[in-house]
């Protein structure tokens, strides 16, 4: 489980079919550890302390359903390790299994933020709730509002400075993760009431339930 909270960018140093290595410094810490590297959940396999390098385990269907098969040597990565009992929860919990890759399609400057328009599968739009959380390569966000192919979210200096998020360009592939309430709620109601002739899509909607 994790909480958004981005604790280090890391960076990409070596990379195979089934072993990404990343150079970052997450001591103390022991392999086997679960640490999300861009909001995905991977098990720590190695960890070479003298050189600040950490080696994960990666699967055929992590490459595919996550950005992380896109990662070259060089590329940045956002990284955070497992909460503890006791650790502060600054953003929202987070589960690490991404539920889909969206693209970063418009990104809007202000003088105090930087909005990020992201497009995603239509049905998943379902889940996107204004001023709900998500995740976004593991950055826990506030939805800034639904647009017909997505959300918004509006990033402060901190959070581009010390996140990847302030690197991407529009055209990037982002891993999205939805809050496991939303998804639970929307999904229970689906399932259980959708057919019924008192519960329909417009009721949801006014609900604020999809």
């Amino acid at each position: 489980m994790f909480t958004g909270i981005v604790q280090q960018i890391g960076k990409v140093v070596s990379r195979t079919p089934r072993l990404l290595g990343i150079q970052c410094r997450i001591e103390p810490v022991s392999c086997g550890e679960s640490i999300a590297i861009n909001g995905a959940c991977l098990t720590l396999k190695r960890y070479d302390k003298k050189n600040h390098l950490a080696y994960f385990d990666v699967m055929a269907e992590t490459l595919r359903a996550t950005n992380l098969g896109k990662l070259k040597i060089q590329s940045k990565v956002n990284i955070e390790k497992a909460l503890k009992v006791g650790d502060s929860i600054g953003g929202h919990f987070i589960s690490g299994h991404i539920d889909e890759t969206g693209t970063i399609t418009r990104i809007n400057k202000y003088p105090n933020a930087v909005n990020y328009e992201i497009k995603i599968n239509k049905k998943n739009s379902r889940y996107i709730i204004p001023k709900g959380s998500i995740a976004v390569d593991g950055i826990s966000l506030t939805i800034l509002a639904k647009l017909t192919h997505g959300f918004s979210v509006s990033l402060i200096p901190l959070t581009l400075k010390e996140t990847t998020l302030g690197y991407n360009k529009i055209g990037a592939k982002v891993n999205i993760e939805y809050d496991q309430m939303v998804k639970n709620t929307v999904n229970i109601l689906a399932d259980k009431f959708l057919n019924q002739s008192y519960i329909t899509t417009k009721f949801l909607k006014e609900k604020g339930m999809l």
